[in-house]
């Protein structure tokens, strides 16, 4: 079965790509490459590949899962599965999910902001003026989220040009020697590498708003492709400009890329980028509080802006708790494992239920014929 929302609530099948796409990039483009370095190196671009690789084969098990959920997406599928009780417990953990994700997005790039442009601002006020943005965006409802996700992935990609200006200083010697490193140290950058894919699982959500769902998988693989192809990209772009030694000591390798860049008419490019970065986090913080508002209609009587303005409450609520260094850095790591979690555990175990299900359905048929 594949269930799909009425004709004037869905996007088309193409747009799915930007939706894929655009829900898997956000802040941690920023500072991915300090990370995945302290593992394979100057090789951890292949790490980057082969994760990416493997995000093919989520995309396919959730594909899997959704043709047989009764609704289409996964809150119903957990009642459907595990019935109301556990269903709804299931529901409320993946919501609690989604809810530290966005605030872990809105927390990290508030920091950016006030480290390097307003620091005597305070977090909760970025993060309130941003959160009304998104707010606003989502409460036009599932169309206008998609097209603000196409026009924003056309717009940062822009900025993909500039880094042939850092390039003019780039050492290809860098990269040497490579395949060096042990199976330990690949598989060490790959889990770092993991996170940069958290977002995919939106699609569990949103994927009976795609028309003809059925035969849109092929638009997902191509978002898949397009955000690894984007990965590595940067990867060889900074590990060109860095050395290991410095890529160690810097927090923001990407922005820190972006301060050499100058022109005649804009001295601090870095401000450019910093701010463009909006670009970047919004369709998939909108996607976010869009799936929170949807779990919360399902499981309880909210209507759709109660529940939109109840979740963007809370999430301001936790913005304004987290102003901790440690306590920041303690929440990104709960949502990456988290995240990680689901993707490679969860999402497989849920296929694993799903095609149980359809064995013992079928056995019954048979045994009734």
């Amino acid at each position: 079965m594949n269930y799909q929302a009425p004709l004037a609530k869905t996007v088309s099948p193409y747009l799915l790509w930007f939706m894929i796409h655009k829900s898997q990039t956000g802040v941690a483009v920023l500072d991915f490459q300090s990370r995945i370095a302290q593992g394979a190196e100057q090789d951890s671009w292949v790490s980057v590949l082969l994760t990416g690789l493997s995000m093919h084969l989520v995309v396919l098990l959730m594909f899997y899962v959704l043709k047989h959920a009764n609704r289409g997406d996964l809150v119903s599928l957990h009642v459907q599965l595990f019935g109301r009780g556990l269903g709804t417990l299931l529901n409320g953990v993946f919501l609690l999910y989604l809810l530290l994700l966005v605030c872990y997005q809105l927390i990290t790039y508030s920091q950016v902001i006030q480290a390097l442009v307003f620091p005597d601002m305070g977090t909760w006020r970025i993060g309130l003026v941003f959160l009304l943005l998104f707010v606003y965006i989502t409460s036009g409802g599932f169309r206008v989220i998609t097209g603000t996700a196409f026009w924003f992935v056309l717009i940062p990609s822009l900025l993909i040009v500039t880094l042939f200006i850092p390039l003019q200083y780039a050492d290809w010697r860098n990269f040497l020697p490579m395949f060096n490193h042990s199976l330990p140290e690949y598989a060490y950058s790959a889990a770092q590498s993991l996170p940069l894919y958290i977002g995919v699982e939106l699609l569990l959500m949103y994927y009976p708003f795609i028309r003809n769902n059925d035969k849109a998988q092929k638009w997902a693989h191509i978002g898949v492709m397009h955000t690894y192809l984007l990965y590595f990209v940067f990867v060889v772009a900074t590990f060109a400009y860095y050395n290991m030694g410095q890529l160690r000591h810097s927090v923001w390798p990407t922005l820190g890329m972006s301060k050499i860049i100058q022109f005649t008419f804009l001295d601090r490019f870095d401000y450019f980028y910093i701010f463009n970065w909006v670009f970047v986090i919004t369709p998939p913080c909108c996607l976010i509080l869009w799936s929170c508002t949807r779990i919360l209609r399902f499981t309880t009587r909210m209507s759709g802006r109660v529940s939109l303005w109840a979740t963007a409450a809370v999430v301001f609520v936790i913005v304004a708790v987290f102003h901790d260094m440690l306590a920041i850095d303690r929440l990104g790591a709960v949502v990456r494992y988290a995240g990680t979690s689901l993707l490679f555990g969860y999402i497989p175990l849920l296929a694993v239920c799903v095609f149980i299900a359809n064995r013992f359905r079928k056995s019954v048929r048979d045994s009734e014929a």
